[in-house]
């Protein structure tokens, strides 16, 4: 049991730093390129919130999925 709270933690972190990566990285090539930097960051919080929605939903499908398969 304490390895998949280990697991989801990890999961979650991993997911927030490649949020995280890509929003740094949209802004990095938003530089380069010359675009309206200031907009895309209110767009990419706003997304960071649904990219975890996403990943917990996701997460706990799988332990669901994993524990309905178990039963069996």
């Amino acid at each position: 049991m304490k390895k998949r709270i280990i697991t989801v933690i990890l999961l979650l972190v991993f997911i927030v730093v490649l949020v995280y990566g890509l929003n740094y990285f949209s802004i990095f090539v938003n530089q380069i390129t010359g675009k309206v930097v200031e907009e895309n960051l209110e767009f990419d919080s706003g997304n960071l919130l649904v990219y975890l929605g996403i990943g917990l939903i996701v997460i706990i499908g799988y332990f669901v999925v994993r524990k309905m398969r178990s039963h069996r």
